[in-house]
């Protein structure tokens, strides 16, 4: 799922994935980030999908379009009753990550053209 957040200079966009994962090591959002995400490749996945999403905005010319970040909701970890944890819940925030729709598609390209998987 592809959402928007108007914001005061324009919308930021949120990919939003959820996943039905079972993890015996638990559902925070370092087990999430480390261990599920990292095994299942989503963080890979989450990248393929912003790097198709902010081509698709610069062919649309949207100037004040802003890809924000990745959020993955893990609903075997999310207890709607628990509002201290953020268990269940893993978020890449872009801005302050090392996230780049054109290092993704550099890698991409490269992938292509040794062959081999990631």
């Amino acid at each position: 799922l592809l959402f928007g957040v108007k914001t005061d200079i324009g919308m930021d966009y949120f990919i939003l994935d959820w996943k039905s994962n079972y993890s015996a090591s638990g559902y925070s959002p370092e087990v999430l980030n480390q261990e599920v995400m990292a095994e299942h490749q989503y963080h890979w996945q989450y990248q393929l999908y912003g790097m198709a999403v902010q081509k698709w905005f610069d062919a649309l010319g949207l100037k004040n379009a802003r890809l924000a970040g990745a959020i993955y909701l893990f609903s075997r970890g999310i207890d709607c009753h628990d509002t201290e944890s953020q268990n269940g819940v893993f978020y890449d925030d872009f801005s302050v990550s090392d996230y780049s729709s054109a290092a993704v598609e550099k890698e991409l390209l490269q992938i292509a053209q040794n062959g081999a998987g990631r």
